[in-house]
């Protein structure tokens, strides 16, 4: 995929996906940590958004002063809040890797 993206003049960039307690979806964060490694490729470390201070899964998350539940109840799925916090994470992040003018811590 990443030969593609090249190939066709365009920059990829690989976004970390939020951690995972449970099973299947332990694996993303490897697969994650082998992306980032292709040369020529760039990397944003937005998964890390969605987690505690030791970068495991959380289940909701104290941010701009409210406490936001990210996860919805089957584990697998995000909440709206949890999303949007992960959807500005990406943007912002983005955005200092290219030089674009920042966005506000998300919330």
């Amino acid at each position: 995929m990443s030969k593609v993206v090249h190939d066709a003049g365009a920059a990829m960039y690989w976004v970390s996906p939020p951690p995972f307690a449970f099973p299947p979806f332990q694996g993303a964060a490897r697969l994650y940590a082998g992306y980032r490694t292709i040369t020529g490729d760039h990397a944003i470390d937005a998964g890390q958004s969605l987690a505690d201070a030791r970068g495991r899964e959380v289940g909701s998350k104290q941010t701009c002063g409210q406490v936001r539940i990210v996860r919805a109840g089957d584990v697998a799925h995000l909440t709206d809040d949890g999303a949007r916090i992960y959807g500005q994470t990406i943007a912002r992040d983005f955005g200092r890797q290219v030089g674009f003018r920042t966005s506000p811590k998300p919330c």
